[in-house]
């Protein structure tokens, strides 16, 4: 594996979950992280995000979202609660999960059948229309995305068209869960931001006949052109990850700064059969941060070697 490869996994692993070391020290992360006797959730709504998705795993943060009377809501309620036209239930909080992955239609889409909850797919069209051998290998597909789309048990919205970062466009950002040989091969020459933006939020419309209002950034950052040309694109809901000094989603909130946590947190809301930190902090930044490095450490050393 070159030194290059690895310090550009590095990089992209440190700039992913430096905001949220950065928020933890800036009042960006809500109370109910931190406090050990929380108040109820009063006016906020926590969004949580996935990428892949553990069914057991999966299937104790559903069990504790029902046993503590929790409701999942899409995100036109939250962009509605936030903007003042009506506000949301009473417990709502946001489960959302990026990048498109066989898993979400595995594992995700039956286990919130199953519980009568909702919830957010954001995902880059441009990925969207493959076959391989290997079906598990590759995003989904457009007739699983119309049959979760159709359910109501997901609400699919734009993770931009290519999957790339802001920050430094056009660099690509990988898609977790399908393999990176599969998502390099459907990416084409770069486009435009601004014919980014537009095309993905065309294609999801067509596809699924249905308005495309939301827009969350890959590696969970924008930028201050970011949401000017997606505005002018017709996004009205823009979600990022964790920032500092901004660590809910309350009625008065700007929709352009809709913020994220980790799905470990989710264990720390208000109720019972919540964990300790200590146990959160373990599963985010051992079995998580460092799982995903170490992963893609091993990955690119494999690739090198054959």
């Amino acid at each position: 594996m070159g030194v290059l490869s690895a310090l550009t996994v590095c990089r992209n692993i440190w700039q992913k979950n430096w905001p949220e070391v950065h928020a933890a020290v800036t009042s960006g992360l809500p109370g109910f992280v931190f406090r050990s006797h929380p108040q109820p959730l009063g006016s906020n709504v926590p969004v949580f995000c996935y990428h892949l998705v553990g069914p057991k795993r999966f299937q104790a943060d559903l069990d504790f979202l029902s046993q503590n009377g929790y409701v999942t809501i899409d995100a036109d309620t939250l962009l509605d609660h936030l903007t003042g036209r009506q506000q949301a239930p009473e417990g709502a909080v946001v489960l959302t999960f990026d990048d498109g992955s066989r898993n979400h239609y595995e594992v995700v889409f039956p286990l919130l059948k199953r519980y009568g909850m909702k919830g957010v797919a954001f995902i880059a069209p441009r990925f969207h229309a493959y076959n391989c051998n290997n079906p598990l290998l590759q995003p989904l597909s457009w007739q699983q995305i119309r049959e979760m789309h159709e359910s109501g048990a997901i609400d699919f919205q734009s993770h931009t068209y290519e999957h790339r970062y802001l920050p430094r466009w056009p660099e690509p950002v990988s898609l977790e869960g399908s393999d990176p040989e599969v998502a390099e091969s459907l990416r084409g020459l770069a486009l435009a931001i601004r014919e980014d933006f537009r095309l993905s939020k065309e294609i999801l419309e067509q596809k699924l006949n249905k308005p495309i209002r939301h827009l969350a950034f890959p590696r969970f950052t924008g930028t201050v052109e970011a949401l000017h040309i997606g505005g002018e694109c017709g996004y009205e809901g823009f979600w990022w990850g964790v920032m500092p000094h901004c660590p809910d989603n309350r009625p008065g909130q700007s929709p352009n700064y809709m913020v994220r946590l980790r799905p470990e947190f989710l264990r720390r809301l208000p109720g019972k059969g919540r964990m300790p930190l200590s146990w959160v902090l373990h599963e985010a930044y051992r079995t998580g941060t460092l799982a995903s490095w170490s992963n893609r450490l091993k990955q690119l050393a494999q690739r090198a070697g054959s």
